[in-house]
């Protein structure tokens, strides 16, 4: 969750484009990620609803922004509806439909989704025992990305994430990440390195998260 919100932050700042974090993970904590002191709007589910019924909705209505201007839905249960049910491609065609967003990144969390159809961009992100990770079976169209990782570099096979206490602050039950640490800088240059920035407005990124 920490790596999709930056890299939708990122992209964000460095486009100054539509971006939308989705969370269509099990659990979904990224309220914990979002300090929008905006009021209460509606949340992906009774959007979906809406939808689902054929009702008239305003897109726009259903939205919140964070302060790199982020666009996300409010968080309607920390138990996701998507991260269980069939509905998680339906809301993505729903949100697709409504020719808003530049940038749609989603955070599948643990759920492996490697083969969800309609997204051009696969990030996998696995654990920091580099070891563990390397016995893995490779999975291919995938960019890989070890998480919270003591190295600094990356190959052409792999990319790491540095790890570094400060950059996550937690206030309130609430975490703040800098965007100036070297958490942040780690995921900007995978995001220059992989030219993701420069995509067409149609692609999608897929978030698989540990």
């Amino acid at each position: 969750t920490s790596f999709s919100i930056t890299l939708s932050r990122l992209i964000s700042i460095k486009t100054d484009k539509n971006v939308l974090y989705l969370s269509l993970d099990k659990i979904d904590d990224s309220h914990r990620y979002m300090n929008s002191n905006s009021c209460y709007k509606s949340s992906k589910e009774e959007y979906f609803f809406m939808k689902e019924e054929g009702l008239e909705v305003n897109f726009r209505e259903y939205l919140l922004k964070d302060q790199w201007n982020v666009n996300y839905f409010a968080h309607g249960n920390v138990k996701n509806f998507f991260g269980n049910e069939n509905g998680k491609s339906r809301i993505l065609d729903y949100i697709k439909s409504e020719d808003y967003f530049d940038y749609i990144i989603i955070d599948f969390g643990k759920i492996p989704l490697i083969e969800q159809k309609g997204i051009d961009i696969k990030i996998q992100l696995v654990s920091q025992n580099l070891m563990q990770d390397l016995s893995k079976e490779p999975v291919e169209d995938v960019l890989k990305v070890i998480n919270f990782s003591e190295f600094s570099g990356g190959n052409g096979k792999f990319f790491y994430v540095k790890n570094s206490i400060e950059s996550f602050v937690k206030i309130d039950g609430k975490i703040d990440i800098s965007m100036e640490s070297e958490f942040a800088e780690s995921v900007e240059k995978f995001v220059e390195t992989n030219e993701l920035m420069w995509l067409d407005w149609e692609k999608k990124m897929q978030i698989m998260s540990e």
